[in-house]
């Protein structure tokens, strides 16, 4: 069972500046980790009517102090808490309004919710608190015995399979080509390789084979004393008990000791996955809140996320696509590939990554590479001449990943595609080619930092600090706008992309691969092995692939174009900032809002303006100006997170 941290809290309500609330967050804070991994569970009288808690909206002008409720908001999304009180606890004449407020950090916390009649002029809340825990059977997996392959039956197999092959593929399509090969490869994997259904319980790198023999030992030791119920029995089981847990301590922190203290300079990706690993709120997918359901079946789930990253597809019709300048970018040419270029593909393939969709795991093709390398190379090339995608290619296996705010909420996830292998080889071959015609073509944007070779976070904000900090020094001030898309990546229309690929000079059977890549998509959702249904996808470029982060950099790079001021990108996060000396400069950052707000209608992308924030930037304490985008003003902040950066409205 895990630990209960339970807060009450009053907020006074001639607190008008939130000061209460401040006091509220910092204590939450100083929890750490625990409000991740403890049951917290927060109840009081916050005084704030004017809150909304269908749609976290404020009530402006209602008499309540507007400061302290979008603070009480802000903490609420930060900390990913979920408000359950949802019907007055105080009634005063005509108004009846939710003072009493119970917030928790995980939905299912909370059984049941009654509001009653009070001994004073406030009702009383009666919480049923669900504090079972929930026992989760890991699903099993199918797990290939390598080291005990029969490696010579299967080069045999593969190289018998070669000639079978190249004297039936003249009339077949690329769809068919890829079908009689992985039928014949998966195969082979079952006659040739032993299974075994394992789950992820010994994942632990420390966890060697002799502290499995110990735990398997004790299990019998258990299994025999419980049977038994001799004394001696249990005495040896307790014996051995102590000594694995004694063992498992010790080897423990000899890998903590032999990998950490290197891995952190010689391996910063593996140290990171490890310590990712070890996160005690790396939990998954926990229980979801569908109109006011509580949900906590894998499959549920699974279906309820698949309906979430369904309903953000851009809808794009038959709509007239925009006009585009005529192009002055050369034709890219047709791509050839070489024996050599798929032998080094295989022969580089990660062979600890999971194997996708279509049951091929990744150090098959890596172990055989030499064998498998001419079937493979005309494959490929017989699905860039022909400008088709294999239909197993497109069909994706979709990780929900927890973004920030209510975990309970699906909108708060994205998904994650978990495609073949084989097919993110071609995309590395066909990103590749595209690369050399944009960088001798000068395409991409200067004003863009990711996903590019030789640019990063740092060299974003290097040269940001840099503008602002020289405009400082020039006793000017600095407006910057931060703004946010809404799901960028999930939203590109297919059409339009197309449409400027070709304007961008990918044109011909490179132009024809990608449409057929993006076009004929499916994606399922799976939880602990339990799918949604397939859904088609309509709109997007997909996240987890080779080419989706490139495709997209595509799509939004004509929105610097025309705009006066300062731009940065950094994949979807989009920072204009403008030096202010008049009132002129204002107004060129507002026209740059509002062309933006022009391109958004265009190419049918979305800004969220609640999520995005202008910061007055000065030497001494700024006047912040007033913006609006997208029919809202934006809100003016002290300071704001960039790029993983705290920036202040003083550049301190």
């Amino acid at each position: 069972m895990k630990p209960i941290v339970i807060s009450t809290f009053y907020r006074a309500p001639h607190d008008s500046q939130g000061t209460q609330i401040e006091e509220l967050d910092l204590s939450l804070s100083k929890l750490g980790n625990k409000i991740n991994t403890h049951n917290v569970i927060i109840t009081g009288d916050f005084n704030l009517p004017n809150i909304n808690w269908e749609n976290h909206h404020v009530t402006p002008n209602s008499g309540y102090s507007t400061v302290a409720a979008n603070k009480l908001l802000s903490l609420v999304e930060e900390h990913g808490l979920i408000q359950h009180v949802n019907e007055p606890t105080r009634k005063q004449g005509n108004a009846n309004n939710i003072l009493d407020l119970v917030f928790t950090n995980k939905p299912g916390l909370i059984k049941k919710l009654n509001v009653v009649d009070g001994i004073a002029d406030h009702n009383t809340i009666i919480i049923d608190v669900n504090i079972s825990p929930k026992r989760k059977h890991r699903p099993k997996r199918k797990n290939f015995i390598r080291n005990k392959a029969d490696h010579l039956n299967i080069q045999k197999s593969l190289d018998d399979f070669t000639h079978e092959y190249f004297s039936l593929n003249q009339n077949m399509t690329v769809n068919d080509k890829w079908n009689l090969v992985s039928t014949k490869i998966i195969n082979i994997m079952k006659h040739y390789v032993p299974v075994r259904l394992t789950t992820s319980r010994y994942n632990l790198p420390w966890f060697n084979k002799d502290l499995k023999k110990m735990c398997k030992r004790k299990k019998r030791l258990y299994k025999k004393a419980k049977i038994s119920r001799n004394p001696e029995d249990w005495q040896e089981f307790c014996y051995i008990r102590k000594d694995m847990h004694k063992h498992l301590h010790s080897a423990r922190l000899s890998y903590m000791n032999q990998f950490l203290t290197t891995a952190i300079t010689d391996k910063p990706k593996a140290f990171w996955s490890f310590i990712s690993k070890l996160r005690q709120d790396n939990q998954g997918i926990g229980d979801l809140n569908i109109a006011g359901n509580i949900i906590s079946d894998d499959k549920q789930k699974a279906e309820a996320l698949g309906n979430q990253f369904k309903s953000v597809f851009t809808y794009e019709g038959n709509s007239k696509l925009p006009n585009l300048n005529d192009s002055t970018h050369g034709k890219i040419p047709e791509l050839t590939i070489s024996l050599k270029g798929v032998h080094d593909q295989l022969s580089k393939i990660n062979t600890s990554k999971s194997q996708g969709p279509d049951g091929i795991p990744p150090w098959f093709l890596n172990r055989y590479a030499y064998h498998l390398t001419p079937i493979i190379h005309d494959i490929f090339q017989s699905s860039v001449d022909s400008g088709q995608v294999p239909k197993a290619w497109n069909e994706a296996n979709i990780t929900a990943i927890f973004k920030k705010g209510n975990r309970a909420e699906t909108s708060n996830y994205r998904p994650i595609s978990l495609t073949p292998v084989i097919s993110k080889l071609l995309e590395h071959i066909i990103h590749s080619h595209i690369m050399k015609h944009l960088e001798q073509h000068h395409i991409l944007t200067d004003h863009q930092h990711g996903f590019r070779a030789k640019r990063s976070t740092e060299t974003q904000l290097i040269q940001t600090v840099h503008d602002i900090s020289k405009y400082l020094d020039e006793k000017k001030s600095v407006d910057m706008a931060i703004l946010d898309f809404t799901k960028a990546f999930d939203k590109v229309p297919h059409k339009r992309l197309i449409h400027k690929l070709k304007y961008y000079g990918i044109t011909g059977p490179i132009s024809s691969w990608i449409e057929s890549f993006l076009a004929e998509r499916t994606q399922q959702v799976v939880i602990n092995g339990s799918a949604s249904k397939p859904i088609k996808v309509t709109s997007g470029v997909p996240q987890g692939t080779v080419l989706g982060p490139l495709l997209f950099l595509l799509y939004i790079n004509d929105l610097p174009n025309n705009l006066t001021s300062n731009v940065r990108l950094f994949a979807d996060d989009c920072l204009l900032y403008q030096p202010i000396k008049s009132d002129n400069d204002i107004s060129l950052l507002q026209n740059d809002l509002i062309k933006l707000e022009e391109w958004q209608n265009i190419w049918l992308m979305k800004f969220n303006p609640t999520k995005c924030f202008t910061m007055t930037l000065a030497s001494r304490t700024p006047t912040p100006n007033i913006y609006t985008f997208c029919g809202q003003q934006l809100k003016s902040v002290q300071s704001h997170c960039y790029l993983g950066v705290h920036i202040s409205n003083t550049l301190n």
